[in-house]
């Protein structure tokens, strides 16, 4: 499911970084919130960084952009009692973990030319931090320290414009029409 997230995306980029030995340079950045592992009452604040510009639009069309390549963020309040989760309404540190009270998971993907996933130059976060910096009605700004599954060692900082269709990407209510 996460690699159909990682398609398209809104915000300035500017982040030039090397995952698995591919080139990255963050064009656009949107954010939103959506329902997550099938229930309406988990939730999870969303970050999307891409190499294409204009991907609120291309996301609302349901477009993939070919060639392409994007590093998601899902940030996650955990409820340790019932390990209900809820996006994130207020800065904080997020970790890299399955136990953290502030979970994040972290992607990399890349598509080729038929928007298939090209799984050699993809990778997921094992370890590190998030910092959640600013939280505004679905934008979300921040910075990153992450090692990926690779090895690669990436920092970096966000500032996603909100996009209401990032709900939708995550529920998994879109089938994308490779462009």
């Amino acid at each position: 499911m996460v690699a159909a997230l990682l398609a398209a995306c809104g915000g300035g980029g500017g982040n030039s970084l090397t995952i698995q030995g591919q080139s990255f340079s963050a064009k656009d950045t949107i954010s939103g919130s959506g329902s997550v592992g099938g229930s309406d009452t988990n939730t999870a604040g969303l970050v999307l960084m891409t190499s294409v510009s204009g991907a609120c639009a291309d996301l609302s069309a349901s477009k993939q952009p070919k060639d392409s390549a994007s590093l998601f963020f899902m940030l996650t309040d955990v409820n340790p009692t019932t390990f209900a989760t809820s996006a994130p309404n207020a800065p904080g540190t997020y970790t890299i973990s399955g136990s953290a009270a502030k979970s994040v998971a972290v992607s990399f993907q890349t598509w080729d030319v038929s928007c298939n996933r090209v799984s050699s130059a993809s990778s997921d976060g094992a370890t590190g931090t998030v910092n959640l910096t600013g939280v505004n009605n679905g934008a979300y700004a921040g910075d990153f320290d992450v090692i990926f599954e690779s090895g690669d060692h990436v920092t970096g900082s966000f500032d996603g414009t909100a996009c209401a269709a990032m709900s939708a990407m995550v529920e998994g209510t879109i089938l994308f029409t490779c462009f």
